[in-house]
């Protein structure tokens, strides 16, 4: 497997050996968020049928079992007024997977037995067609969120409980990284696997998985990864300008740690509990950073007090312990070299990210250290400013303010904002005009995307908008305003925005304090995301007059403010991408990646903020699929019913291509020029059964009347072809990401030379970008495959200039779902008393046509021409075949376009008594319940005439005879082959049960022919009875082929 060199950030394309037919594997998480998906519609219908009083039995007996331990006070408050559907979805955020089994046990409690068997039967895929747009989007954000925590919690329990120390150390640099906010050192220490699945799920949104699939792969631990990350390579950190001291502090804080590990392995057991205690004690006088108690004592291992001592004195940290190691008689021993140990890497990674975020720290208090006093006040007030949003930092305001220890305002600092910490200082001090205190920070080329606040903006705009959200928020009653709270986690958890903390809102008992919150963390964005949350509320009467910010918001505009070096098409990719919801964007994504994969490549696209993500899914397009990716987003746009996007695209992609004009009156494409070619007809020839076309022109412009093939020549010329079947071919093609778009033809010049080549192929052009990209030209000789561009692409041919011949065809890039020219092929069984047809639906391929007529023709079948489809169809459709006429039975009842070279499926239509003309119509088949009906694609009449060797019969006489018109003058099939039918016929019984209900044998002649020794014997007495007339044997042969069917078939293949 191997990486494209092509790839966008957040996104990686994956080379994939595949096996035929695979289906693109879908990940836990995917498979998780289905799962949960299922179980919740699968919830809503099994309990729809409960009353009022069920319902408050139900939710009764949620609250004094699992949901009284795990629930929080919001999620209580929703669920006391709830309707069924918040019921469920309270009880799957907070039970996840375990829902569907809580459930049935608080039916079996309830004795509703026949629910308990409806949620124990097999779980159908869940379907959003079923449901409300709103409440299918609503279910999919709750069920992404509980499965990423659910997958975290399984990961995590899978780690030993050093594994999960060390995890916890890496996710605290992840999130300095990543400007997140942090674990203080004792609540790192303390902290349970649910409470850093929270944490994770809390910070990260839908990233976490990703995070934590980053993290387990700096741990070494890639099996682990792989579960979460299905492939992901590492994100790209920050690129930052070359700093040699910070370079220089993490390698010497690197040997410190190094350092004390070595001196505390040398203490007792005893020792070392008496050395941790006075550190701890020491330590805990920190005014702000640390509470101790004996839990901690009891769970802080050498490396984590290692870290401590590191993170808390730095390179100082020698003269802190200086009476200790005196009071314990403790001797540092020096570092070993990395010859002379046994090389921990995962314990060696952590200590460089650890001795990273020490060495940030030093460099940050460094430069404080340098400002006199008056400046860090100012320091102080601007920090406070530029982060008026942080709701952390806002409560720390007055200890900020009163605090002049320069370490703990860094440690203030990192904890709240990460890493970010590093570019507020170097604008601050830019602010303060001390730009001699630059060089010695680190400075970083682009922005951190993770954490970033949209600034609140100018005093009356804030004012406006807070205005605007307090007053939609008063509208709301207390049990709407705790519904609002707790829908509003799934908001910024499909953002990726880092979410208020659960106790911050829970203590948000006004509408004034929760708007305060949401400012905090959002700032204008606020309104943007209470509308997101209305809409789950189902709540449209708080929509009105709240302005609409997404589309205008200052985030798109910026992206777009690079359209010098945006690529034409991924800008018009993106002014249609930011129209689609996020599950319809969902959906555009798993549709995508499902093309991709049938082309083999495995294509991983990351979640990121909302354009971001868009812009994100048009880049890669463009990069993997370069002219085809506007092609491919209008069929998947088709797909999700999104035919207006479609629309828009198309026009924006077609302006400026040139492509053949449509005809004014019928409004179909035709080609200009057309009637400069001159129609011929070919010398035709059979060879072994197959048919060979043989041409000689003077110079001109020419079209063969058979298979539409055209050609431009300048003197004499003669030439020939066939027709070659697509079999052994068509699946190298598909492993090369093509299709068949025209007939297979093998051209041999004979005298002459051809100069331009048209070759006839099926595909309406009308919905495929940049023509000349998503055609070639299949050239098969000795050497293997060739595929050759193609000079021009018309409504029906592609142009090929000084061609070199052997068999070759036109081709269309294969992830496309096109539109075709169709051919309606009919054929009759004659000499029959009904009337049974095969009806083919194909591409317009002459030489398939011909390899039907072959088939057809040997098993005795007759054609009934008839007009075919005048419009397009689209490949891969299904599509119904109805006759206007009560007798008919066909089948079967759908039919899906296809190419099949070699054996083609088709309608049998069989009618007892076809006594008058009647229709025949092909239909788009129905998907849907309910789906109003479509109008025919075609239709066409079936006369009395179009079959007259079939359908004629009428009873038989009382006489033994039959009476009714005959046959043409000819021997009857039953006459051919009487001595096969006597020898081989077996099934005599029903036979004559048949010729006596048609009333061809009257009892007492049926009773003699049954008393005949052998099956023989009664064939033979059989034949005797059948007049001259030919409606009797008809009437016979008609029998044979029921109850002799493969007898029969057998004989026409004879013929």
């Amino acid at each position: 497997m191997g990486l494209l060199d092509r790839e966008s950030f957040g996104t990686e394309v994956l080379f994939r050996l595949k096996r035929p037919k695979e289906e693109l594997p879908l990940s836990e998480e995917q498979l998780k968020v289905e799962t949960m998906e299922s179980d919740v519609e699968l919830l809503l219908e099994t309990l729809a049928e409960f009353s009022q009083n069920d319902l408050e039995t139900f939710k009764m007996s949620l609250q004094s079992g699992i949901l009284l331990i795990k629930s929080h006070s919001i999620q209580h408050s929703v669920l006391q007024e709830a309707d069924l559907q918040d019921t469920v979805l309270v009880m799957v955020d907070i039970c996840g997977l375990q829902s569907v089994n809580i459930t049935k046990n608080i039916l079996m409690e309830m004795r509703k037995n026949s629910l308990v068997k409806n949620l124990s039967g097999t779980r159908s895929k869940f379907s959003e067609e079923n449901l409300d747009k709103h409440l299918a989007e609503l279910i999919h954000k709750v069920a992404s969120m509980v499965a990423a925590k659910d997958l975290l919690s399984e990961i995590l329990m899978t780690l030993t409980p050093k594994q999960f120390k060390i995890l916890k150390w890496f996710l605290q640099s992840a999130f300095f990284h990543m400007g997140l906010p942090q674990l203080s050192w004792s609540q790192l220490v303390l902290a349970d696997k649910v409470e850093i699945v929270n944490q994770l799920v809390s910070l990260c949104g839908r990233q976490s998985v990703e995070v934590a699939a980053e993290v387990l792969t700096d741990m070494n631990m890639h099996n682990l990864a792989l579960r979460l990350s299905e492939g992901y390579r590492r994100q790209k950190e920050k690129q930052k300008e070359p700093s040699p001291e910070l370079d220089k502090t993490v390698d010497q804080l690197e040997t410190v740690i190094e350092h004390l590990l070595n001196g505390l392995a040398g203490l007792s057991s005893k020792e070392l509990e008496t050395f941790k205690y006075d550190i701890l004690d020491h330590t805990s006088y920190n005014k702000y950073y640390f509470t101790f108690h004996s839990v901690l004592m009891k769970n802080t291992d050498l490396l984590e007090l290692a870290f401590l001592l590191v993170q808390t004195y730095g390179q100082e940290y020698v003269k802190k312990v200086t009476r200790f190691s005196e009071q314990f008689a403790l001797h540092w021993k020096p570092a070993m070299s990395g010859s002379e140990k046994e090389v921990d890497e995962q314990q060696s990674a952590l200590i460089h990210k650890v001795a990273t975020l020490s060495a940030f720290k030093q460099l940050l208090v460094r430069t404080l250290t340098q400002l006199s006093s008056e400046e860090l006040e100012k320091l102080k007030m601007l920090l406070l400013q530029k982060f008026e949003w942080s709701h952390s930092l806002v409560l720390l305001g007055p200890k900020l303010m009163h605090e002049d220890d320069r370490a703990e305002i860094v440690g203030v600092m990192m904890e709240q904002l990460g890493q970010r910490s590093v570019e507020v200082t170097r604008d601050i001090l830019k602010d303060l005009k001390r730009a001699d205190l630059l060089p010695g920070l680190p400075e970083y080329k682009e922005e951190i995307l993770f954490g970033e606040k949209q600034a609140a903006g100018s005093v009356k705009k804030e004012e406006d908008f807070r205005k605007i959200l307090l007053k939609k928020l008063n509208d709301l009653g207390p049990h709407d305003l705790d519904k609002f709270k707790w829908l509003l986690q799934f908001t910024y958890f499909r953002r990726s925005i880092p979410q208020i903390r659960i106790d911050q809102l829970e203590k948000a008992d006004s509408a004034y304090r929760l708007v305060q919150l949401m400012v905090e963390s959002l700032g204008q964005k606020s309104l943007e995301v209470a509308r997101e949350v209305f809409i789950d509320m189902n709540r449209s009467d708080l929509l009105k007059r709240l302005p609409e910010t997404r589309l205008e918001s200052k985030d798109f505009s910026s992206l777009l403010q690079s359209e010098a070096k945006m690529k034409p098409d991924v800008r018009k990719l993106l002014e249609v991408l930011k129209y689609l919801s996020d599950m319809e964007l969902e959906h555009f994504k798993n549709i995508l990646q499902k093309k991709v994969w049938s082309s083999g490549f495995k294509l991983i696209l990351k979640h990121q903020e909302d354009m971001v993500e868009r812009l994100k899914v048009a880049e890669v397009m463009v990069q993997l699929l370069e002219k085809q990716s506007l092609g491919v987003a209008m069929q998947i746009l088709e797909e999700i019913k999104r035919t207006d996007l479609h629309k828009k695209l198309f026009y924006s992609s077609s302006a400026s291509e040139k492509r053949p004009s449509k005809d004014p009156e019928g409004g179909g494409l035709v080609e200009k020029h057309s009637s400069r070619w001159r129609r011929v007809e070919p010398e035709i020839t059979d060879v072994d059964g197959a048919s060979t076309y043989s041409f000689q022109s003077a110079a001109g412009q020419f079209e063969c009347c058979v298979s539409g093939l055209r050609w431009v020549c300048k003197d004499k010329l003669c030439f020939k072809y066939q027709f070659c079947s697509w079999e052994g071919h068509m699946k190298r093609m598909e492993s090369r990401g093509y299709r068949p778009a025209g007939p297979l033809i093998d051209i041999t010049v004979i005298t002459g030379r051809i100069q331009e080549v048209y070759l006839p192929h099926w595909i309406c052009i009308d919905d495929i970008p940049s023509l000349l990209q998503n055609f070639s030209v299949l050239h098969i000789n000795d050497s293997g495959d060739i595929l050759e561009k193609v000079s021009e692409v018309t409504a029906t041919h592609v142009r090929l200039t000084e061609p070199v011949f052997s068999p070759l065809a036109a081709l269309i890039n294969s992830i496309f779902r096109v539109k075709v020219t169709c051919n309606l092929l009919i054929y009759y069984q004659p000499h029959t008393p009904f009337l049974k047809l095969h009806v083919y639906l194909i591409p317009h391929d002459p030489a398939l046509q011909e390899s039907v007529r072959k088939e057809e023709s040997s098993s005795g079948y007759e054609a009934i021409k008839k007009p075919r489809p005048d419009g397009y169809l689209r490949m891969h459709q299904g599509f119904t075949l109805r006759a206007a006429i009560d007798s008919a039975r066909i089948q079967p009842p759908k039919l899906t376009l296809r190419y099949d070279s070699q054996d083609p499926n088709f309608y049998e239509v069989f009618i007892q008594k076809p006594d008058r003309n009647f229709d025949l119509a092909l239909l788009l088949a129905d998907s849907k319940k309910g789906e109003k009906r479509l109008d025919p694609v075609w239709t066409c009449e079936i006369r009395r005439d179009d079959h007259p060797k079939s359908g004629l019969v009428e009873a038989a006489g009382p006489s033994g005879g039959a009476a009714g018109p005959s046959l043409p003058d000819e021997e009857h099939f039953v006459d051919k082959h009487r001595d096969a039918l006597i020898q081989r016929a077996r099934n005599i019984g029903p036979i004559l049960d048949g010729l006596l209900q048609k009333k061809v044998l009257q009892q007492e002649t049926y009773d003699t022919i049954r008393s005949l020794p052998t099956s023989e014997a009664r064939m033979r007495e059989i034949f005797s009875c059948l007049t001259a007339a030919g409606v009797c044997k008809d009437i016979f042969l008609s029998i044979l082929q029921e109850k002799e069917q493969y007898l029969i078939a057998d004989l026409q293949r004879q013929e």
